[in-house]
């Protein structure tokens, strides 16, 4: 009687690749990104304080030049604070994204733009999908020639993209006709 060996096991499946936010320099910067909102927001709410005081003061002594200072510290407290509230949504936005996906190295042809913030184009290495993006501010981390960068988003919803290594991150919005 023949022997048969039963059929080898399935080969067992390929570990899926870990998110992006278990890359401890993306750990690190979306922890940098979430103090830096923190502290734009209580400066924004110390200056108000400030614009506060020195508008009763202004009412208090009746001077015309008290209360124009005191309507320039409003205005740099409104700056700190929308700049906390965008620094801390673009913070989450990341976040989500980084948690859910891993980091995938892409082609990337950068265009930056002074005044409109940075365009993006990015090829994705799976399917060959041409991924636009924009990346509301200029800002340096994304190097200003073509080359690789890493990116963890969808083309419709956008994402995070940053040098390889992960350690910048920023936030890039997905540009209508990406998919």
């Amino acid at each position: 009687m023949p022997h048969h060996r039963p059929p080898p096991p399935p080969p067992a499946p390929a570990p899926a690749p870990a998110p992006a936010a278990a890359v401890a320099a993306t750990a690190t910067a979306l922890h940098r990104l979430r103090r830096r909102g923190r502290l734009l927001l209580l400066a924004g709410l110390a200056v108000l304080a400030a614009a506060t005081a020195a508008f009763a003061a202004a009412a208090a002594t009746d001077t015309a030049v008290g209360s124009g200072a005191a309507g320039g510290v409003v205005v740099g407290a409104g700056t700190h604070l929308a700049a906390g509230l965008f620094a801390l949504r673009d913070r989450r936005r990341m976040a989500r994204a980084l948690h859910a996906r891993p980091w995938v190295r892409c082609l990337a042809e950068v265009t930056p733009r002074p005044w409109a913030g940075t365009r993006v184009l990015l090829r994705d290495p799976a399917t060959g999908t041409l991924i636009r993006l924009r990346v509301p501010r200029p800002l340096t981390d994304l190097p200003a020639e073509n080359g690789p960068l890493w990116w963890c988003g969808t083309a419709t919803h956008g994402g995070a993209l940053s040098r390889p290594g992960g350690d910048r991150p920023v936030w890039a919005r997905a540009v209508n006709g990406s998919a």
